[in-house]
Formats: structure tokens, sequence, C-alpha cells
């Protein structure tokens, strides 16, 4: 499953769920690829990352938590996190 699709699945859930788990605004890493020289990694709001193409599989999807202050910088170099990353420090 791409992670678009499964973003949208997600979406779909939480439409019927109203449990405020994933929302457009929530903070998500998209991952293509991942340890080959053609890799994506991408950490955007939901609504942002269903927009982005991110080629061909396999695709992962990660929902961070709470960041030590050096994960946050991670996501906003490597990945071109949102500045807003920032306030999911602990």
């Amino acid at each position: 499953m791409a992670v678009n699709e499964g973003l949208k699945a997600l979406l779909s859930v939480e439409k019927r769920k109203c449990q405020r788990v994933v929302t457009p605004n929530t903070i998500a890493v998209g991952v293509a690829r991942a340890g080959s020289k053609v890799s994506v990694v991408k950490a955007e709001r939901v609504s942002e990352l269903l927009k982005f193409d991110f080629g061909a599989p396999p695709h992962s999807l990660v929902f961070p938590g709470r960041l030590h202050f050096m994960e946050a910088e991670a996501l906003l170099v490597l990945a071109k996190a949102p500045e807003n990353v920032k306030r999911m420090v602990k």
C-alpha cells in the first residue's frame, strides 16, 4: 500500500470513529524505498503528505509521538518537516 493510500484509509476510519487519532494536521513521516540510493523521506502534515508523490514502493508510514530535540532537528533537516514539529519535543 502506498503512503497516500494508507493515509486516506486512516482518515476514512477517523471520519467514522471520531477519535482524533489521525487528522489532516497530524504530523507523519512517509518513507519510500528505505536504504536504497533512491530513497525518499518526507515529514509533513497528513493533508500535505496526501499530495506528495513518493514514487515506487515499498513504502512505510510513521506517526511520531513526543520527540527528543535531536529527533525533531533530524526531521527538519533530513525529511524537510514543517517547523511546528518542534512542538512535539518533550
